[in-house]
């Protein structure tokens, strides 16, 4: 009877573990880090707004702003062509230590690498490895006898120079650092001076409601245990005003926001990719799974062993 007890509740607690990886997520600070844990950064966006490429005539791909210096005019009120595109980088306002959490027997094992000169992820191999079956089998031998950085800056858009041209000057950056404001359908009231052109103004409208959407606010990081947690896509509308000309640009682009984040279940064995900007692709990788009649093959082949101990 002792017996049949305790390899039922051994068993209980051996089927009761699912092989999923965990994490905790920490907001790395003084005080607050650890050699186990990855640290990586959330992506941000800059806007860039430029002059259109013209497509190559074989259909080559091209960048899609042009970064050479031009002056798109302006006459009657109406401009010329004018681009727009997203670029990713780095999120400025706190770096993360992701945490392997290890839970009864079963432990997860994370492998990053990164994006070049940056601490965004590029790709995360995760793994959870399942000691359940080598704890039964361990136990079962040693009873016979035998013997585991923040900085806050924004400082990406381009500075102001001393021309004073109402034309519009380009190509220009703005960080989406600069232009963030609060509320889950935000929309800034300020009209900022748009950089290197003193005479106009621009302003910011996120197209989306992403709790809505059923985004996950970037406070409520530390409720996600089984997924990685990546910047959000969400269109915005960028408006440009010259109010001495009565001229107004509107440009639409999908741009990262860290304030926002997507979840993105962990698999038990395979790598995780990172988009450049936002987005995840999971390549889950073929896994032995160690069901409870194997583990309980394994317990009553222990207790036998232990009984032929005199």
């Amino acid at each position: 009877m002792i017996v049949r007890l305790a390899a039922t509740a051994t068993l209980a607690l051996v089927a009761s573990c699912a092989t999923v990886p965990t994490v905790d997520y920490h907001q790395l600070g003084p005080g607050a880090r650890n050699d186990k844990w990855v640290p990586f950064h959330l992506t941000d966006s800059i806007v860039v707004i430029g002059a259109p490429i013209a497509k190559a005539a074989d259909g080559a791909a091209a960048p899609p702003v042009d970064l050479s210096p031009v002056v798109v005019r302006c006459p009657g009120g109406v401009c010329g062509a004018v681009a727009v595109a997203a670029i990713p980088t780095d999120f400025r306002g706190v770096l993360y230590g992701l945490e392997p959490r290890s839970r009864r027997l079963v432990s997860t094992i994370l492998v990053p690498s990164y994006v070049s000169n940056s601490l965004r992820l590029k790709a995360l191999a995760v793994e959870a490895k399942d000691h359940r079956l080598e704890a039964i089998n361990t136990v079962a031998a040693l009873a016979s006898g035998a013997a585991r950085l923040a900085d806050k800056g924004t400082d990406l858009s381009n500075p102001d120079p001393l021309d004073r041209t109402a034309q519009l000057i380009l190509p220009v950056t703005i960080a989406l650092a600069d232009l963030r404001c609060t509320g889950p359908t935000c929309r800034s009231a300020a009209t900022p001076r748009l950089p290197r052109n003193p005479t106009w103004t621009y302003s910011i409208e996120f197209r989306d409601d992403p709790a809505e959407s059923g985004l996950l606010a970037r406070q409520a990081v530390d409720t996600v245990h089984a997924a990685m947690v990546a910047s959000a896509c969400r269109p915005v509308r960028i408006m440009l005003y010259q109010a001495d000309q009565k001229v107004t640009v509107v440009l639409d682009v999908e741009v990262a926001d860290p304030d926002w984040l997507i979840t993105v279940p962990f698999p038990t064995k395979g790598a995780m990719t990172f988009h450049s900007l936002c987005g995840v692709d999971v390549q889950a990788q073929a896994i032995t799974d160690i069901g409870v009649d194997v583990m309980a093959t394994a317990f009553v082949n222990g207790v036998e062993a232990v009984a032929r101990q005199k």
